[in-house]
């Protein structure tokens, strides 16, 4: 699994969990840049897996869209089975 892709299923998965969170906490999460994190979640809402609702001012709130949840389970079993070919792959040179 590319690591673009890999940094987007992560972003839809806190995301999804509807806890408040800001850009420096998703990206101190990520373990990626502040204007990496932007620039993600601009695609994202470009692409219409996310919204971005006003809070109280100043604040934002993200919420994933039904496409978003749909790109964030096909993500998701992107990421099982490139693990599983990888393990699988691992195992056969062990043996």
């Amino acid at each position: 699994m590319e690591s673009k892709n890999l940094k987007t299923l992560q972003l839809l998965e806190a995301i999804a969990a509807d806890k408040p969170t800001s850009q420096r906490e998703l990206s101190d999460t990520l373990q990626i840049s502040l204007g990496l994190v932007n620039s993600f979640i601009k695609r994202l809402v470009k692409k219409g897996y996310c919204k971005i609702t006003t809070v109280p001012k100043n604040r934002v709130k993200y919420m994933l869209t039904p496409a978003g949840a749909m790109e964030k389970t096909r993500l998701t079993y992107e990421y099982i089975s490139s693990s599983y070919h990888y393990f699988k792959a691992a195992k056969n040179r062990v043996e």
